[in-house]
Parts: C-alpha cells; sequence; structure tokens
C-alpha cells in the first residue's frame, strides 16, 4: 500500500520521519518514593495488631456525628413595627413592672408576643369580642 504523502510533503518533495516521542519521566521522584520506607508502629514492631473499637462505641460515634450536621435550626425572626396610642404604650411599663416584681425582667417584644398566644388560645367569641374593643388607628407613616 502506497504511503499517502501530506500536503506538504508533496510540496517540498520530501518525506517526513515521525520520530516516537520520549514521555517525560523523572527519574528521580520516582526513586525517592521508592526508596522511602514507612515506620514500624509500636504494635507492628511487636506483632500484635491494633486493637479494633467495639461497635457500640462506633456507633455511638456516627450517632453524635448525625446528630451535630442535623442541628435545629433557628427560626426566622421578622421586625416590624406598630403605632400605639399613649396610654395603651404606658401599659408596656406597667406590664414590665409588674414582671420585674416577680423577678423576670420582660421586653416589651415578649409581652406582645405573649399577647398574641393569648388571643389565639381565646374562643373565636372572645376574640371578636377583645379585637372590637381596640381602637382603630390610621395605617401608614405619618407626613413630614
Amino acid at each position: 500500500m502506497p504511503d499517502k504523502k501530506t500536503k506538504s510533503e508533496k510540496l517540498s518533495g520530501e518525506a517526513s520521519v515521525k520520530k516516537p516521542v520520549a514521555s517525560k519521566v523523572r527519574t528521580g521522584v520516582a526513586a525517592k518514593r521508592v526508596t522511602k520506607t514507612r515506620k514500624a508502629t509500636l504494635s507492628e514492631a511487636v506483632g500484635q495488631t491494633p486493637p479494633r473499637p467495639k461497635t457500640a462505641v462506633v456507633k455511638a460515634k456516627v450517632q453524635a456525628q448525625a446528630d451535630k450536621t442535623k442541628k435545629e435550626r433557628k427560626t426566622k425572626l421578622i421586625r416590624d413595627s406598630f403605632k400605639f396610642p399613649e396610654l395603651e404604650y404606658q401599659a408596656f411599663d406597667t406590664l414590665k413592672s409588674r414582671c420585674l416584681a416577680k423577678g423576670y425582667v420582660a421586653k416589651k417584644s415578649e409581652l406582645v408576643r405573649a399577647g398574641l398566644l393569648v388571643l389565639a388560645a381565646m374562643s373565636d367569641e372572645e376574640l371578636l369580642k377583645s379585637v372590637s374593643a381596640v381602637e382603630k388607628l390610621k395605617t401608614g407613616r405619618p407626613a413630614n
């Protein structure tokens, strides 16, 4: 079968000879890897195998790691603002001082959240009675 010539060979009239490509081998690094020896541990030197951990201990460690990865996510907090009539706002001070007298330091947000829990526990009739007793306020921000 006649050799196929490339376009450049046809033009030049010379046949190119393919040279084998030498692979890049670092003999020094490979030699170092082969000549390095591993130091024997004390148990290997004595001829003993290290004791295997008990399966209960291993299972406990795996369970502890699983618990760490399943950390309880904190609930997302939402910031909001409200308007209160001055007399109702003074109720915060009264309620805070009542809590303080019993040894508990309460924040305004805790008092509002506690009020929501109380409202949520009410029946529908009691809820409507409580909500209708509250004065309706204008919504929106004040004009500057």
